[in-house]
């Protein structure tokens, strides 16, 4: 079963979609989507997983096979602090 991670403008969010394209979950951030649980139970179960781009291409599906090969960056120092208004 083919999965898809894609971001939707609608919502301003990264949705999980299964393959009927039934939103399963909602996420802030691609790298969050990606770190989830139920995303990582779909790739550890050997089921497929696409990411697809806002031009409408998909990250290659081989790099999304196994849990270790996505990639998971740590946050950047805008990220990690909070925001100010001053």
């Amino acid at each position: 079963m083919t999965h898809t991670i894609q971001y939707d403008m609608g919502l301003r969010l990264w949705v999980l979609s299964d393959p009927t394209g039934q939103i399963i979950h909602t996420y802030f951030s691609r790298t969050s989507a990606l770190q989830d649980r139920a995303v990582r139970r779909i790739i550890d179960g050997g089921g497929l997983l696409r990411v697809r781009n806002a031009d409408g291409t998909f990250v290659a599906t081989e790099a999304m096979t196994s849990a270790r090969a996505v990639p998971l960056s740590a946050p950047t120092v805008s990220e990690a602090l909070p925001l100010v208004y001053a």
